[in-house]
């Protein structure tokens, strides 16, 4: 399948025409948007959001911390809309894209400040577009992290609770972190 914004997945899953997507926000769905959608009640990761920049003298505390700086991020990522919307981050500051090869090369010709994205996803991007002798470095600390959630359509409900029992119990017997240690060294 090929790789869809994340609106787009979200319209996908809520129709049947795909069975799940492992990350989003607990409070993804919490107007309802999408009334097919059930949340996994077990987060499946947690994810640090970082500032990928050019600039110098850029500062990390928090989303006011950037507020005067120009923002490019992936539309439909809501940890990040919430951010900038409860920072009061001015629209003329935000420049939402539609992948991250294209926020990255927009943040190279000086089309925006800024990146948010997990770091793992903002390295490859680099690596992936050949801008890692850019001048594009990674600042810390993290923005802020996010817990992710799987989320099914309605019709996997009874596999949405073994999923989250088995999370759970992978958890507690330390299963979970051997696995993600493995993938993540």
């Amino acid at each position: 399948m090929k790789a869809l914004p994340p609106n787009r997945i979200a319209m996908a899953l809520d129709r049947g025409h795909i069975d799940g997507d492992a990350h989003r926000i607990y409070e993804f769905n919490d107007g309802n948007m999408y009334p097919n959608l059930i949340r996994v009640e077990e987060p499946i990761q947690a994810v640090d959001q970082s500032v990928f920049t050019k600039h110098r003298g850029i500062t990390v505390n928090g989303w006011k911390s950037l507020i005067n700086h120009r923002i490019l991020y992936i539309k439909g990522i809501k940890a990040i809309e919430n951010g900038l919307d409860q920072a009061g981050f001015p629209q003329k500051n935000r420049l939402g894209v539609y992948d991250i090869d294209t926020a990255f090369k927009l943040l190279n010709v000086g089309r925006g400040d800024m990146v948010v994205v997990s770091p793992s996803t903002g390295r490859n991007a680099l690596n992936k577009l050949g801008l890692t002798h850019s001048g594009i470095k990674l600042l810390s600390p993290p923005l802020f992290t996010i817990q992710l959630y799987p989320y099914m359509n309605k019709k996997h409900a009874l596999l949405a609770e073994k999923l989250a029992h088995e999370l759970r119990s992978m958890k507690t017997s330390g299963e979970y972190d051997k696995i993600r240690n493995s993938i993540s060294h």
